[in-house]
C-alpha cells in the first residue's frame, strides 16, 4: 500500500469512529419516552357506577326503602300516662301507667318518663328486640333480652318490688297474651317487632315523629 492509499484508509477509519460516537451520544438517558410511559391499570367499572363507589351487599337494592326510626314518647292524655311508639303505621300504645307496681317512690309521671327514655335509648342502639324478666343486682327486673330471654348487659327497663311476680307484671304491663316461651321454665319473652305489628294504632302516623335513617356517606 503506497503512501496515498494509507492516508485514505486512515481517514476512513477516523470518519467511522466519529459517526459511531455521535450515534451513541444521541441515546437518551431516560428509560422511556413520553409516549412509552407505562400507564397504570385502572379498576374495571360498571356503567353508571364510579370506580370508588362501594359495592352493594348481596340482596340489597339501591331502591330498597330505608326503615324509619321509631320515636318513643311519654304521652299524657285523658288523665292517663302511657308510653307510646310512633311508627310508620301510626301511634302504638305500649304501656298505660296505672298499676301499683314499682313502689311509692315512683310516681306514674316519673315511671313513664324514665322507662320511655330507656325504650328510646335501646331502640336507637338497635338492641330493643326482645323483652323478658330476670334478676339484676339481686332485684327482679323487666329487661331488654336476647331471644332466649336472658337479660342483655345493662339492659334494665324496670325494677320490680320484691313482692311482685315478674311474669304477671310483664303480662299486665304490656297487656300481651301471646309471647314466645323459651326454656324448661317456660320463660316468657316479648318479641317487640311482633308486638308493634300486631297492636292496632290509636292514631295515624305523624310525619314529624318519624325520622328517616340515612346511610352514612
Amino acid at each position: 500500500m503506497n503512501y496515498f492509499s494509507r492516508v485514505l484508509f486512515a481517514s476512513s477509519l477516523l470518519i467511522a469512529g466519529i459517526t459511531q460516537a455521535v450515534n451513541i451520544s444521541s441515546v437518551s438517558a431516560e428509560p422511556f419516552s413520553t409516549a412509552e410511559q407505562i400507564t397504570p391499570i385502572l379498576p374495571t367499572t360498571v356503567p353508571g357506577r364510579s370506580a370508588t363507589s362501594p359495592q352493594l351487599q348481596p340482596g340489597l337494592s339501591p331502591d330498597q326503602p330505608i326503615k324509619p326510626k321509631i320515636r318513643y314518647e311519654c304521652k299524657s292524655e285523658a288523665n292517663k300516662l302511657s308510653t307510646v311508639a310512633h311508627t310508620e303505621r301510626g301511634m302504638i300504645e305500649l304501656i298505660v301507667w296505672e298499676s301499683n307496681y314499682f313502689g311509692a317512690r315512683w310516681s306514674p309521671a316519673v315511671r313513664c318518663s324514665t322507662v320511655t327514655q330507656r325504650f328510646q335509648t335501646f331502640s336507637d342502639q338497635k338492641l330493643l328486640q326482645f323483652i323478658s324478666t330476670g334478676n339484676l343486682n339481686n332485684y327482679n327486673v323487666i329487661c331488654v333480652s336476647g331471644k332466649s330471654g336472658d337479660c342483655i348487659d345493662q339492659g334494665l327497663l324496670i325494677t320490680l318490688e320484691a313482692r311482685d311476680q315478674p311474669t304477671q307484671v310483664l303480662r299486665q304491663l304490656f297487656n300481651y297474651k301471646t309471647s314466645i316461651r323459651r326454656g324448661p321454665q317456660t320463660k316468657e319473652v316479648i318479641d317487640v317487632e311482633r308486638l308493634l305489628n300486631e297492636r292496632v294504632p290509636v292514631s295515624g302516623p305523624e310525619t314529624s315523629a318519624l325520622e328517616e335513617v340515612t346511610p352514612s356517606p
